[in-house]
């Protein structure tokens, strides 16, 4: 009987959450990979970006599907970037699903080298803040990266300055907090599974993402039945 009336407690609970986030909506159906707003992307979505780009990398020789985070992020990037874009009528950038195609390397033909190419057209056309150098939050979260992605930085008193003032990251770190504001401002919610997803905008060619843009929650919120 205490088991039912902690779920019936549990359940009321939960609804007053959902309650008290009318605005941004209640939202983690497990069928749903990603929401921007009022938009959504399926996992049933997600499969058929994933399938279609599979059926076509043996037409593609040196190609590979893409994972079903990266498709995931397009969406999101996409759908926030358009957003920003219908406030401010910025004008999109030309980039071809050739040219995704090349970079990535998956198949040209596929869906996934389309939605790709739109989401870049559309970043290609935000207007960012001119360069200027980490703050000291932002390097050291730079820092704290690389040391988690295995690189050899040396001690943070040394780290620091070099971090500051170098100069491919004044360009990097504008960037990610222009998209960083754009995100947050397109209401995104992500499906646990994919958490944390970011996007990297600069690895110094390192091969670790120094400077991201995180898309959606930073974790999973997963609930757990004890």
């Amino acid at each position: 009987m205490q088991h039912v009336r902690s779920r019936r407690v549990l359940a009321a609970a939960a609804l007053t959450v959902c309650a008290g986030l009318a605005l941004t909506g209640c939202r983690s159906q497990p069928g749903v990979a990603a929401y921007v707003g009022n938009e959504t992307l399926t996992e049933a979505q997600v499969d058929a970006v994933v399938d279609n780009a599979t059926s076509l990398v043996p037409q593609s020789e040196g190609s590979h599907a893409p994972t079903r985070s990266e498709v995931v992020e397009t969406f999101v990037l996409t759908q926030t970037c358009e957003r920003l874009r219908a406030e401010q009528g910025f004008a999109l950038t030309a980039v071809s699903a050739a040219e995704v195609a090349q970079a990535q390397q998956v198949p040209a033909g596929s869906t996934y080298a389309q939605d790709r190419a739109r989401m870049y057209s559309c970043l290609g056309g935000v207007k960012f803040p001119d360069q200027t150098k980490p703050t000291e939050e932002e390097a050291r979260a730079i820092y704290d990266r690389a040391l988690k992605g295995g690189l050899n930085v040396g001690d943070w008193s040394e780290a620091r300055d070099l971090i500051i003032n170098d100069a491919q990251l004044a360009q990097s770190v504008p960037v990610a907090r222009e998209l960083t504001k754009m995100v947050a401002a397109g209401d995104v919610t992500v499906n646990p599974r994919y958490r944390p997803m970011e996007f990297v905008l600069d690895d110094l060619s390192s091969g670790v993402g120094l400077v991201v843009v995180p898309l959606g929650e930073p974790g999973s919120d997963a609930v757990r039945d004890l």
